[in-house]
């Protein structure tokens, strides 16, 4: 056999082998330093009832129900990377849930667009500033990396509702609470790296704030409440250094 061929053969193969392996090194080795990205999601609340709500001039009490749609949240991010395992990111969120329908006594008023007559329209919008820092399982050389989050931050909650009949609006029955409170947040999700340098993702993440005493303007007693919501994100991530 030619000893020149076999040589000539060994080395392709060689430098062909070294060739794939550093492209597979190097496309799931993302660079540290600045990451900036958008995150969209579809959101769930969780209804809410109160009890007992007293009005003491009527020597009445109250019962209040509550019920949310699936709605939409949307986020900028900025973070930086400090190796592949390790980040930490600063978040500004954006979410808004609707009422579906608000329930006081036995009469329940249904979304404004979903019904007639006796009817409502209403929302909690939040938005909210977090600190997060994540821990990415980054093994085996894989472009789809699984991590888990937690943040800390603070939101501003603006609750409103409004009633109608049929296309009416009832006088002084509109109804706003505005409050400030600390809020923290979950974060399991997976990260799909299209090289060094670009990601896109899905996560879960639960959000929810401290709670605050409410007094409805028809009683003499509060109610505690809070903000708290469950979201499922896709997002994109790029870095600075690209």
């Amino acid at each position: 056999m030619n000893i020149t061929l076999v040589n000539t053969r060994f080395r392709f193969i060689s430098m062909l082998s070294l060739a794939c392996l550093t492209s597979i090194t190097h496309a799931i080795n993302p660079v540290p330093g600045l990451w900036g990205g958008l995150l969209l999601g579809g959101t769930w609340e969780p209804s809410r009832s109160w009890s007992n709500i007293t009005n003491t001039k009527t020597n009445t009490t109250t019962s209040v129900g509550l019920g949310y749609d699936i709605l939409v949240d949307f986020a900028a991010q900025l973070s930086y990377r400090f190796c592949e395992k390790y980040r930490v990111e600063g978040e500004i969120l954006y979410n808004k849930n609707a009422y579906t329908y608000f329930r006081i006594n036995d009469v329940t008023f249904h979304n404004y667009a979903a019904s007639t007559g006796g009817r409502m329209l209403g929302a909690t919008i939040t938005g909210a500033g977090f600190v997060n820092g994540y821990y990415d399982f980054y093994t085996n050389r894989s472009k789809i990396v699984p991590y888990i989050g937690g943040g800390v931050g603070y939101a501003y909650v603006y609750n409103v509702v409004k009633f109608f009949y049929n296309n009416v609006e009832y006088e002084k029955t509109r109804t706003v609470n505005t409050v400030y409170k600390p809020a923290v947040q979950g974060i399991i999700g997976t990260t799909l790296f299209a090289d060094d340098y670009m990601s896109f993702g899905m996560d879960l993440r639960y959000t929810t704030t401290s709670k605050w005493n409410y007094a409805p303007a028809y009683a003499t007693s509060s109610v505690s409440t809070n903000m708290q919501f469950i979201a499922f994100n896709v997002m994109f991530n790029g870095s600075f250094n690209a």
